[in-house]
């Protein structure tokens, strides 16, 4: 966000993509979703099962004045390049902290290509705040969205400065298979005011999931910077509250799915299993790039005691078979945070976050093995959405 906004990240064992050489920005995106079909599969249609990469990514583009020395232009060519190679195709991408108009313009232009459909810069402003910086890029087509801005903020100089919400949207992978994301960003800071709040915006987004009709229909995942920090499910003194932040809210969000009978998956902690507080790859979650020590005081995110430092803040969370289509399950299959490691713009890194990365399965399981054969075996995501175009 603004000044506060240097403090978000989180944790996990990072692994440090390809990003390729700088390339021109392409010439115009499409901003906005394209007109809605009806919500409901054909009855025609052949069973439905997709294999999904989702990524949610805090790209760090604070707005003026605060921005003058974040490089914002440069960097957010240099997220584009990595989006755009095809090695790096993803189903659903969500941005939060796209502020300013300039640089997400950029990049927006530059992935217009392989993510055609794209909604910027969410919720808008509203009075003396800025936009809420929530961007979602698909190369499948949005049916519908919505963007709602919290009804409470904490913090007057910092995330009150923004318009902080949720964007909702329907993605249409196929023709039988579509799915719900939820994008948000929700309030920083490690005071009672600031979790308090935090616990207030979760309402608003747990009142959505429980009405909202689509979300009873299609598979739903909730994406983005949460500022809850999910490395511990209790917390580590011992106190009247024992539950962690992260254990509450989970707790709290499982409410969204009354027809479930567990809680939603977290889908980085589903694919690091078992996770334990003493278990290496628990203590190694991070997705946080610890680069100033005068904003987060960590020397190396490896070095001796430094890993207590570590933030876990970026979640995919998936809330399983939707109520109304119980066969169109969901399953974790991998999950990793990439570093986005480049000094090219002299930042060493591409954000003060790292991205975090899902693929996951979505639809009819049994017909897996032979749709998996035939998708592999073709087309990246924006490959398989031009294909989607053509045959409608």
């Amino acid at each position: 966000m603004l000044a506060g906004l240097a403090l978000l990240g989180a944790l996990q064992t990072p692994h440090n993509p390809h990003i390729p050489a700088p390339s021109p920005p392409a010439a115009s995106p499409t901003t906005e979703a394209q007109p809605p079909p009806a919500d409901a599969a054909p009855a025609d249609a052949a069973p439905a099962y997709a294999k999904i990469r989702a990524l949610t990514y805090n790209i760090f583009m604070r707005p003026a004045p605060v921005n003058w020395r974040d490089r914002n232009a440069c960097r957010a060519q240099r997220i584009a390049d990595y989006f755009s190679d095809d090695a790096h195709a993803h189903d659903i991408i969500v941005l939060t902290e796209s502020f300013e108009p300039a640089s997400t313009q950029i990049l927006a232009r530059s992935t217009a290509q392989t993510y055609p459909h794209q909604i910027l810069s969410q919720p808008p402003a509203r009075g003396l705040s800025i936009n809420g910086g929530v961007s979602i890029l698909s190369p499948h087509a949005i049916e519908d969205w919505e963007a709602v801005a919290f009804e409470r903020c904490h913090g007057k100089w910092n995330d009150c400065l923004a318009t902080k919400g949720f964007v909702w949207a329907r993605i249409r992978v196929s023709k039988s298979l579509k799915f719900n994301v939820l994008a948000t960003h929700l309030n920083s800071g490690g005071g009672a005011g600031a979790r308090a709040t935090r616990r207030a915006q979760l309402a608003q987004i747990r009142a959505f999931l429980t009405t909202h009709p689509s979300i009873a229909r299609w598979p739903t995942l909730l994406m983005g910077d949460l500022n809850i920090n999910g490395l511990r499910w209790e917390e580590p003194t011992p106190g009247e509250d024992r539950l962690s932040e992260y254990a509450d809210a989970m707790l709290f969000l499982a409410g969204a799915c009354p027809h479930c009978d567990a809680l939603p998956v977290d889908t980085y902690r589903a694919a690091q299993a078992p996770w334990r507080y003493d278990e290496p790859q628990t203590r190694a979650a991070n997705t946080y790039n610890c680069v100033d020590e005068s904003l987060q005081p960590c020397k190396s995110p490896n070095a001796a005691e430094h890993w207590k430092r570590r933030l876990r803040l970026d979640y995919i969370l998936d809330f399983g078979a939707p109520r109304d289509a119980p066969a169109l399950e969901t399953r974790t299959l991998a999950s990793a945070t990439l570093e986005m490691a480049d000094d090219s713009c002299a930042t060493q890194y591409l954000s003060d976050h790292r991205a975090l990365e899902t693929t996951l399965e979505m639809g009819q399981f049994p017909l897996a093995n032979a749709q998996l054969d035939r998708q592999d075996t073709a087309q990246t995501p924006s490959e398989a959405s031009k294909d989607e175009k053509a045959s409608n």
